[in-house]
């Protein structure tokens, strides 16, 4: 057995998967997929298709053990603007579909949901070679989209949304990780009995007290209370408001907020940061995995934040390793989003109104007087009974073999 997961005994299955991002990449959906396939593969023969890694093009990382990894070549045009990121990713379409069809025959076709059409490719494999087709859903298209301001309702949306129905239909299972997912998509017409609710996982750790300490006195953070937002730093998670928060909570002198990891919006904060003179904001660079973990526990509380509108289209994995770090967090979401329903299921959270600067502000100030070592005691809890990697693949395992059972559909 390698990794953390285990998957049960029983007469392997040929299981093709599409995705255009693997490892080296450091996309969420690579490190997922690495660790997914690599958990499938200890029982069943694993090929996964995959797009050149977009920030090193040369790099290779070593695959998990008994995975066969398939690199298909597409343009590298770069992602300064959206025209070129859609001609890499349409490059890499055309190219997977290809690799996809012609693939030693699959007993079931797996596709995941980056770039967002690439359920596209897994439909039309799947029809190739008249076998189940699976959808791992990690995110709404193109509702995200529209969410973030990006396109309006109108013709491309419909064809969007018409390509959409039609993975859906020839979908036998589709994984969903939230379950406000499962709602909306429910709520649009997909069957409930195609859908299956298994959330995404983080990895376990042990904490140190001292280690702990050890950090907080590192990084200056003694006698204060520090609030963090850690992951990826993107449209969705609405950073600028935090330099709002921080504006309104000036009085607070011990309270610091601390950024760790990139993204698109990482730049437009920082200029934001220092033109407003905020000394409570600090940024720190993305770092190694473990060095991650051992920065996540050793603060106060968390944020999970997103732009108003993602509800069911979202949900960010960051808060599992929230969880896994035993600490307590904010959701500033929608009512009924993932993230806060674990708030409330645990009761290891706060929650403030998506979008809302003003009620993550009072969040925080109220956070400052709540039991936030018991509430993260039940964080870990709650990790420890949901959401481990061995706990989604063996649950993504028996999906895929009950898909391949009903066969095509």
């Amino acid at each position: 057995m390698t990794g953390e997961g285990t998957v049960a005994s029983a007469p392997p299955l040929r299981i093709l998967i599409v995705n255009k991002y693997f490892p080296p990449d450091t996309a969420n959906t690579a490190q997922l997929l690495a660790e997914l396939s690599g958990d499938l593969a200890v029982e069943n023969h694993v090929e996964v298709i995959v797009g050149r890694p977009s920030y090193d093009p040369g790099r290779r990382d070593p695959a998990p053990a008994g995975v066969a990894v398939r690199t298909v070549p597409s343009s590298s045009l770069g992602r300064g603007n959206v025209a070129r990121r859609f001609v890499d990713y349409l490059s890499f379409l055309v190219m997977a579909l290809g690799a996809a069809c012609l693939a030693r025959g699959p007993d079931v076709v797996v596709s995941m949901s980056d770039p967002p059409l690439v359920g596209l490719i897994g439909a039309l494999a799947a029809a190739r070679h008249r076998c189940a087709f699976v959808q791992i859903c990690h995110d709404v298209h193109p509702d995200i989209t529209i969410a973030l301001g990006k396109i309006r309702e109108g013709r491309l949306t419909r064809v969007w949304r018409s390509i959409n129905r039609y993975v859906q239909r020839r979908a036998v299972r589709i994984v969903v990780v939230g379950r406000d997912m499962e709602d909306k998509l429910a709520a649009e017409g997909v069957p409930r009995e195609r859908l299956r609710f298994i959330p995404t996982w983080a990895s376990a750790q042990e904490n140190n007290p001292q280690d702990l300490a050890a950090v907080r006195s590192e990084y200056g953070w003694d006698g204060k209370f520090v609030v963090m937002h850690a992951g990826n730093m993107g449209l969705s998670q609405n950073l600028g408001m935090y330099v709002q928060v921080a504006r309104s909570l000036r009085d607070l002198e011990d309270l610091v907020i601390v950024f760790v990891g990139d993204g698109p919006a990482r730049e437009n904060l920082l200029r934001e940061a220092a033109a407003s003179e905020l000394a409570s904001l600090q940024f720190l660079p993305r770092v190694p995995k473990p060095e991650a973990q051992r920065l996540m526990a050793a603060v106060d509380i968390h944020v999970v934040s997103l732009v108003p509108g993602l509800w069911g289209c979202a949900a960010p994995s960051k808060t599992y390793g929230i969880m896994a770090a035993g600490r307590p967090f904010i959701a500033s979401v929608d009512a009924e989003s993932e993230p806060a329903r674990i708030a409330h299921e645990f009761s290891c959270g706060l929650v403030a109104p998506a979008g809302s600067a003003h009620d993550l502000a009072e969040a925080i100030r109220a956070a400052r007087q709540a039991p936030l070592t018991e509430m993260g005691q039940r964080a870990h809890i709650g990790f420890e009974a949901r959401y481990q990697r061995s706990t989604a693949t063996v649950a993504i395992a028996a999906v895929l073999r009950e898909a391949a059972a009903d066969g095509a559909g």
